[in-house]
This record gives C-alpha cells, sequence and structure tokens, in this order.
C-alpha cells in the first residue's frame, strides 16, 4: 500500500484553512498597528545588521565569531602572488610541485619529444587526464615553470633535469609528512623530508652543498629558506585544482581546464585570491 506523501489529500487543506483561520485570528487579536511595530523592528534589524557588514579582512571578534589570529598572515595571504614574493606560500596547505627553472615552452617542447600529447594554452578547453598527465603552469611576475603532476615521486623529473641540464625542486607536503628534492643536471643537490616521515621522528637530510643541520625546529621556516635561496615561490597547488568535470561526465571522463580561485573562511569570512597565471598548459603521456 503506498503511503500519501505529508502535505496531500482532504485532512491536509483542511488544516492549511484551519490554521489560515487561526492566522486571521491573530492577527486581529493584535491590530494592525501591532503589526506594523513588528514590522518595522525587523526591517531595523536588518539595517543594523547591513551597516555593521564588512569586507573580509582583520577585524575585532563578534559575539559569534573568531577573530583572526594574526592579520599580518592574513595580509601576507591576499599579497600571496606579489611578483616580489618568493618562498614557501601557505604553510600547512597540501602541494605536490615540480619547480623547473627552464622557460614553459622548453619544458613543453621535452614533453613533445618524448611523444606527450601537448594541450598549449589549456584554460577553457576539454582533456582527458587518463593515465600520466600534469598541469603546467606560469604566474606573472615569476620565471619559474610549476608542472602539477597527479602523481608525486615519478622518473621524469629527474630525467627532464637531466636532458635541460636545469635546475629542478620537487616539492611534496601532503598532511605531513613533507619532503623536497633538488636536481640539477640531473644529479641530487639535496634531500630532505621531516620528521614526521621516520618512526624514530628524526628528519632525514642528505646534502652536497652543506652539512646537516642539528635540529629543525620549524621546517616550515627551513624550507621557506631554502626555496628563497633558490628565488622561487612555491604556491599551494595540487593538480586537480585546475580540472572540473564537463556536465554529466564519468571519472575519467573529459575535465574542463580552469584557473582555481582560492578562498580564506575565518569565521564566516571568506576573501578570494585569483591565482594570476600567465600561461597554462596540459601534458599527458
Amino acid at each position: 500500500m503506498r503511503s500519501k506523501a505529508p502535505g496531500n489529500g482532504p485532512n491536509a487543506l483542511g488544516a492549511s484553512q484551519r490554521a489560515g483561520g487561526q492566522g486571521v485570528g491573530v492577527m486581529r487579536a493584535i491590530g494592525f498597528p501591532g503589526l506594523a511595530i513588528g514590522v518595522g523592528m525587523v526591517v531595523l534589524a536588518l539595517v543594523v545588521r547591513g551597516a555593521s557588514w564588512r569586507p573580509p579582512g582583520p577585524r575585532a571578534a563578534g559575539a559569534n565569531e573568531a577573530a583572526v589570529d594574526d592579520p599580518a598572515a592574513f595580509a601576507a595571504w591576499q599579497t600571496g602572488y606579489d611578483p616580489d614574493r618568493r618562498g614557501l606560500l601557505d604553510p600547512g596547505v597540501d602541494r605536490y610541485l615540480v619547480l623547473v627553472r627552464a622557460p614553459h615552452d622548453v619544458v613543453l617542447q621535452w614533453f613533445r619529444a618524448r611523444g606527450a600529447v601537448v594541450y598549449d594554452d589549456a584554460l577553457g578547453r576539454e582533456v582527458s587526464p587518463g593515465g600520466g598527465w600534469a598541469v603546467l603552469i606560469g604566474i606573472r611576475g615569476h620565471s619559474w615553470t610549476i608542472a602539477l603532476d597527479a602523481t608525486p615521486n615519478r622518473a621524469w623529473p629527474r630525467q627532464l633535469s637531466a636532458d635541460l641540464h636545469a635546475l629542478v625542486f620537487e616539492l611534496v607536503d601532503h598532511e605531513r609528512p613533507r619532503s623536497y628534492r633538488w636536481l640539477d643536471d640531473g644529479v641530487v643537490v639535496e634531500e630532505f623530508t621531516s620528521r614526521d616521515a621516520d618512526p624514530s621522528g628524526d628528519f632525514r637530510f642528505v646534502s652536497t652543498r652543506r652539512s646537516r643541520p642539528a635540529a629543525v625546529a620549524d621546517e616550515d621556516a627551513f624550507v621557506d629558506a631554502t626555496l628563497r635561496e633558490l628565488d622561487v615561490l612555491a604556491p599551494p597547488l595540487r593538480p586537480v585544482a585546475f580540472l572540473v568535470p564537463v556536465a554529466d561526465a564519468l571519472h575519467g571522463a573529459p575535465r574542463r581546464v580552469v584557473a582555481p580561485v582560492q578562498e580564506w573562511n575565518h569565521g564566516g569570512l571568506v576573501a578570494r585570491r585569483e591565482l594570476p597565471l600567465r600561461r597554462c598548459s596540459f601534458v599527458r603521456w
């Protein structure tokens, strides 16, 4: 026996009519002047609420809102893609980056020579991310080419470094542990893995250019200083952020390449930061 949905049938209609009659009775009881006063109070509350709204940014905490703990960090976030900015942007956010000190076109040509399918100027285009793939971007004001591979620790970054005689810096940061590998001309110059990756609780560090530090108290600062030494920016990006499903597409079906928009949501206050791309390409092999 099929049950009736709530609100259907003559009983429901009678109930709504009775509710309507009760509502009229209440209006008569309070009178139209009382109703006008009530409406006026609602309007006044909305006006006051609108007057107290402020754009996202550092501000004092309200009754139901957390304070911005570090206004300086918030300001730095808003200007994160400043042309002069270098180092580790937004520590603590997941990322896997292959930073290549070589022109974008040179890196694309390397992939083409190895049989990869290359989509240059890929923004807005539909692509099929099956198999191995990566998004290659350039950020305005920054000369390095950034490759975002869906699978960390592949062999191709080392081969690219050797073939192009280029400096390559791989950075993996996923819910801690964090690790990086610095390559030059295909040779490992320096490797670092955070203490969270080792059961002993100690960090791993191997380098041909400097001695192992006795301790790394602040891993964020340690990685940031290394990136600044190389004059490169490491943004908080993952390759999947650049791909959105085409309508009704299944997993593995075509995706559309987009420029991701990052958000800061703190206590209900939301600020948006667009990625200032100067170039975006998609490669599949």
